[in-house]
Formats: C-alpha cells, structure tokens, sequence
C-alpha cells in the first residue's frame, strides 16, 4: 500500500525471527519500521523516533510490555500501540486495554493482513483524534482573538458615544443605552454651541456584533459633520446628504440603517425620520402620549 509518507513502526519483540518477520512484511507494504529487542529498548527508539504506531510484546526480559504500555501511554496517549503477544488469557487482554492498548493480536500471526489491517485501522483513529484535537485548539484559540476584540470594541464604543447628557438652558436631558450583546448597532448624539443644544440623534445599523458596531462609528461621524454643516439646509435634506454619504462610505455592505434627527432652532423643534420608530411626544397641556406627526398623517421616510 502506498502513503505520501512512510508511516512509522516501532516493533518490540524480543524474539528475533517474529521481530524480523513482522519488520519485513510491514516495510514490504512500505512502513517504515524500528526494531527494538526488549522494553527498555523500545521505550528509548520510542523517545529518540517518535513512531506513528508501536508494536510490543507483553512477556519479554529488561521491561515487560505491560511496563512499556504504562510509560508509553503516559508519555504519548495520541500514539497507538497494538499488544502482539503469545499470551491468549483474557485478563491479560483486558489489563493491557486498560494500560492504554488500542488493539490485541495473538501470535503467532496466522494471516499478516490482520495485523496490518489493525495498523491501519489504528493510525486512521489516532489521525481522527489529532484533527479534531487542532479543530478544537484552534476554535478555542479563534474565540479568544474574538473574546479579545469584542472586549476592545465595546471600550471603544463606550468611549465614542456620549456618557453624559448636555446640560444646556431650557432642556431637560436623559437617556439610557443598553446594548443587548456587548457591542450596540444603536447610537446617539447630541449636538451643542456655546452651552445651547441645537439637536441630537438616534440612530440603529441593523444586525449585531462588531460589523454593526464599525458601521455606528463611521455613521456617527457623518451625522455629526451633516448636522453641524448644513444648519440652513431643510432637515429632510441634510438626512438625504447623509444617505449619500453613507452609501458612498460603506458601499456594498449588507447592513442598512434606520434613524430620526431633530433639530431646535429659538423654541421650535424640527423633526425627520428615516424608517425609525416614531418620537412620542405628550403636550404640556394634556397627560396623553402621542407620536409626533400621527395625527396629521405624517408618514416615516425609507430607511438609510
């Protein structure tokens, strides 16, 4: 059988013609084979070659295979080891198991293909097992990068948004902000001169995660720099400005936006939605909460 790289044997067998026999038959089927002819013996090629399945005996002199099985096993449990032994009892079986043994064959071998087709079965399973170790290691390892990045874009964002609400004369400002998973699709902002609030802004990039949150932080600025740069410019059409700075930013991305400007100019306040919930609004006069424009048919724009 062919491999595009010689799988390793280590043979420990203290009798040299079933060591030799094994060996010739197993680099016949191109593996590459290390001899060894007693435990301790093995357990030193084993450290020196790192083979990729180990055969041992179970009674030899210097170390027993049972011994070799415990070592090995210890050392490198990824690394199959197959009993070859001329001791048939079944508790010897079952011991050697339990010391870390993948497979039993009994000699003598009557047919070579069984104990090749257990070398093969053995490195398929000990291939399996290292996959899905490294599949693991670096899906652990993934989820710290993106632990790690998560943590940083939340600081950012936290630091990016307003933590406190503008003190200004004739306006009693709060608010709230929540994200429901570390970093928010959601922003607001409040815009100011010389200690008067001129407007503010609420804002949602649709999705979650740190895409959304990317997408918060370029969207915030363009807000800010339309807001503030076209204060004669009806307020419809500073929110289509920012429309087509948005698209001309972010281009083809899946995300879309929703969100509402308001502008207050000597008392009176200005008001633009683009596919947000609609602003609630209660009259000083009365106790009932309305939302802004309903009455007279006031109808959201499309979204960003």
């Amino acid at each position: 059988m062919a491999h595009t790289r010689a799988i390793s044997v280590l043979t420990i067998e203290d009798e040299p013609i079933i060591r030799q026999g094994i060996s010739d038959y197993l680099e016949d089927c191109e593996y590459s084979v290390i001899q060894a002819e007693n435990g301790r013996r093995g357990v030193e090629l084993f450290r020196k070659h790192s083979p990729d399945v180990v055969l041992t005996d179970l009674r030899m002199p210097i170390m027993s295979g049972k011994e070799v099985l415990s070592c090995l096993s210890e050392e490198s449990p990824e690394t199959p080891i197959i009993v070859v032994s001329g001791v048939g009892d079944i508790s010897d079986a079952i011991e050697a198991i339990h010391l870390g043994a993948w497979d039993y064959i009994i000699k003598p071998i009557q047919d070579m293909a069984i104990l090749l087709h257990a070398i093969e079965k053995c490195v398929e399973r000990a291939t399996l097992i290292r996959e899905n170790r490294e599949y693991r290691e670096n899906l652990e390892n993934a989820k710290r990068v993106a632990d790690r990045d998560m943590r940083m874009a939340v600081n950012v964002q936290k630091n990016y948004l307003p933590k406190k609400p503008p003190a200004t004369p004739g306006w009693e400002v709060a608010f709230e902000f929540r994200p429901m998973a570390g970093v928010s699709g959601d922003f607001y902002d409040f815009y100011e001169k010389e200690g008067t609030l001129l407007g503010l802004s609420v804002f949602d990039v649709s999705g979650h995660g740190i895409a959304s949150g990317l997408i918060t932080m370029i969207a915030k600025s363009i807000v800010f720099r339309c807001f503030n740069g076209m204060r004669d410019i009806p307020l419809n059409t500073v929110m289509e400005n920012i429309n087509a700075e948005l698209i001309a930013e972010i281009d083809n991305m899946d995300n879309y936006l929703t969100g509402a400007l308001v502008r207050i100019d000597d008392g009176v306040v200005n008001y633009v939605n683009a596919a947000h919930p609609g602003m609630l609004a209660r009259a000083s006069s009365g106790k009932d909460v309305e939302i802004v424009g309903a009455a007279e048919g006031y109808l959201n724009g499309r979204f960003l």
